[in-house]
């Protein structure tokens, strides 16, 4: 139990701290990062909720206890917004925001009739029956639904990632949205690991529910604080709105466009810069963004990202069979070429050679 308390307690005060600091923060998009701090406060005191419930605070002081409880309603909706305003330059949608909180309104009056309400001699029993693991009917029944909602969002901010990362490629040789998606996953986990330690919590009460709580607090404190911190100062790069409609370029302008296209990379090679962008490319070319990108996709056959990295990974090559330095590294040729991630250069590396940089470099040695 005191190790509980202890995971508890950095986690509260880790999610007190990243909370306030993302609402007062004055770097990237404010509307996002409320949202983002929001949700972290939340949790906290979620947690601050659940440990004064263990530890018997709110058996002597019933009127302060389960207020968190509805919560759990609102951190769908939070990460969802979260996400959607990260994406991209979408405000949020008005008043029809309103409607995704409308079960956490619905959980409030839910939570306020059912226990706020009662009498102190009622709230006792409800919640010493909590502290024994001996939960009502009503919430086994409830729990589930809670479950789903949260699911469903967290489906919904997966699917605007997956949209995202196919127009990113068309406007961005290096982009950062994997934290965010790793977010998400680990949101994933912890709600799967929460309805398993739901069911051990009633089917074997307190024996195993400590070992699972111990082990999701250790899990959250780790992950997400490592997440999130590498994130803090990496702005994300808004998806252009672009037109579905792709305009008949003259054959005469498109070998233009190609020719300097070719020579901007291979000439200037201006693959070398690391967070080169369509927009960069195009205001070389002299043409504008949308006729350049169509060029990509219709006559390379491939989008920009693939493109400019195609560059970064040839030269790579080169620069690994000419070494006759023994202790070059892969990260000192990473960032020489334009990489800017160890986890993408890698990935486009074996994507395009089958080898891992590693394995290439000591093949050329």
């Amino acid at each position: 139990m005191k190790l509980i308390v202890v995971l508890s307690i950095v986690c509260i005060t880790l999610f007190a701290l990243l909370g306030l600091y993302l609402i007062t923060t004055q770097k990237g998009t404010k509307t996002a990062n409320r949202l983002l701090g929001s949700f972290f406060i939340l949790w906290s005191l979620d947690l601050l909720d659940g440990l004064l419930l263990l530890q018997g605070y709110q058996l002597k002081h019933p009127h302060f206890a389960l207020w968190t409880e509805p919560f759990f309603l609102l951190y769908g909706p939070l990460l969802f917004f979260y996400t959607r305003l990260s994406l991209g330059n979408e405000r949020l949608p008005g008043v029809r925001t309103l409607i995704h909180f409308i079960p956490f309104i619905l959980g409030l009056l839910l939570l306020l009739f059912s226990f706020h309400l009662r009498p102190v001699s009622e709230k006792l029993q409800i919640l010493t029956a909590i502290t024994d693991f001996d939960q009502p009917v009503e919430s086994l029944l409830i729990a589930p639904l809670i479950y789903v909602h949260f699911a469903i969002y967290l489906w919904k901010s997966k699917k605007r990632i997956g949209t995202a990362k196919k127009q990113l490629v068309n406007f961005y040789s290096h982009f950062n949205i994997t934290w965010l998606d790793k977010l998400l996953n680990l949101m994933i986990l912890i709600l799967v690991l929460s309805i398993l330690i739901g069911i051990v919590q009633h089917i074997s009460g307190q024996k195993y529910y400590e070992t699972a709580l111990i082990g999701v607090l250790i899990l959250i404190g780790i992950f997400i604080s490592t997440i999130i911190f590498k994130a803090l100062d990496r702005p994300f790069l808004a998806t252009p709105v672009t037109s579905k409609k792709e305009h008949p370029i003259a054959s005469q302008e498109i070998e233009t466009i190609l020719h300097s296209i070719t020579d901007s990379l291979e000439r200037k090679r201006l693959f070398l810069k690391p967070e080169l962008s369509l927009k960069d490319l195009s205001e070389a070319v002299g043409h504008p963004s949308r006729k350049v990108s169509q060029v990509i996709n219709d006559q390379m056959n491939q989008s920009f990202f693939d493109l400019v990295n195609g560059y970064r990974i040839e030269e790579a090559k080169k620069i690994f069979k000419e070494n006759n330095d023994p202790k070059l590294t892969v990260l000192e040729v990473m960032y020489e070429v334009g990489f800017n991630s160890k986890s993408s250069f890698n990935t486009q590396f074996k994507k395009k050679t089958g080898r891992t940089p590693s394995a290439f470099l000591k093949g050329n040695s």
